[in-house]
C-alpha cells in the first residue's frame, strides 16, 4: 500500500501532567505567574483551579489555531505517562491493567498516531468476538471512530469488516472465535484487545503471529484485563 504520513502542525512535545508540575511549582515566567496571582490565586505557592487555568493560556497563547485545535487531539499531551507508548525499539507492548485504567483509549489512539506516521499500513484489530471488535475497538464511546482526529478519521464499512484512512491505511477486524480467518492476512501493526477472554486463545494469537510480518518496525499492542 502507498501510505504516506500525515501532516499535522507543529506543537511542542510537552505532556499536560508535565505542564501542571512545572505550574504548581512555579516554573513560569515571574510576570505570568504575578498576573496569575493577582488575579487568581492563594498565595506564592498555592493555585486556584482558575490560577492555573490562567497560566496555561499564557503559556500557549503563542500556539496558532490550526496549532490549537491539532493539541486537542494529540494524545501524548493529555495522557498519563503509562498510556504513551514507550520510546525505541520493540516488537509488543503489553497493557495489563484493570477497568478504568483507559485501556480501550490507549489503544484506539495508538492505533491513530501509528496511521498518522505513516508506519502503519495494513492493521490486525482482534477482539474476543466479533461483536466486541465493532462495539467495543471500532464503534465504542473510546473506539477508533470517537477518537480520531477530523483529518484522519476513517470509513468504516461494516459489510467489509473494514477500516480506511484517508492516507490508504487499512485495518481489519477479526474475531478469536474464527482464528482461521487470520489465516491468510498480512499486517505490521495489530491491536489484540481483552486476550485474557479470548476462548480460542492459542490459536488466534499463532495465526495473527503468522501473518504479523510486514514493514521495517512491525508493532503490536495487547490491552486486556487480567482475569
Amino acid at each position: 500500500l502507498d501510505v504516506k504520513p500525515v501532516r499535522v502542525p507543529y506543537t511542542p512535545d510537552m505532556n499536560i501532567n508535565e505542564l501542571l508540575d512545572i505550574v504548581d511549582n512555579g516554573h513560569v515566567p515571574e510576570e505570568v505567574m504575578e498576573k496569575a496571582l493577582e488575579l487568581h490565586g492563594l498565595g506564592q505557592r498555592l493555585y486556584t483551579p482558575e490560577a492555573r487555568h490562567y497560566v496555561m493560556q499564557q503559556l500557549y497563547a503563542p500556539l496558532t489555531t490550526d496549532e490549537k485545535k491539532y493539541l486537542i487531539y494529540k494524545w501524548s499531551f493529555w495522557a498519563r505517562r503509562n498510556q504513551i507508548s514507550p520510546k525505541g525499539e520493540w516488537i509488543f507492548w503489553l497493557l495489563l491493567a484493570g477497568r478504568g485504567f483507559g485501556k480501550t483509549r490507549t489503544g484506539a489512539e495508538w492505533i491513530n498516531e501509528r496511521v498518522q506516521s505513516g508506519e502503519a499500513k495494513r492493521i490486525a484489530l482482534v477482539a474476543p468476538t466479533a461483536a466486541d471488535v465493532r462495539k467495543v475497538m471500532v464503534e465504542g464511546e473510546s473506539g477508533i471512530l470517537a477518537i480520531s482526529p477530523p483529518w484522519n478519521r476513517p470509513l468504516f464499512e461494516p459489510s467489509k469488516l473494514q477500516l480506511t484512512w484517508p492516507n490508504g491505511a487499512v485495518a481489519g477486524l477479526f474475531s478469536a472465535e474464527e482464528p482461521e480467518r487470520l489465516r491468510g492476512p498480512q499486517c505490521d501493526t495489530f491491536w489484540a484487545d481483552e486476550t485474557a477472554a479470548w476462548k480460542k486463545l492459542v490459536e488466534t494469537w499463532d495465526m495473527l503471529q503468522f501473518g504479523f510480518r510486514l514493514g521495517d518496525r512491525p508493532q503490536g499492542c495487547i490491552t486486556t484485563t487480567p482475569k
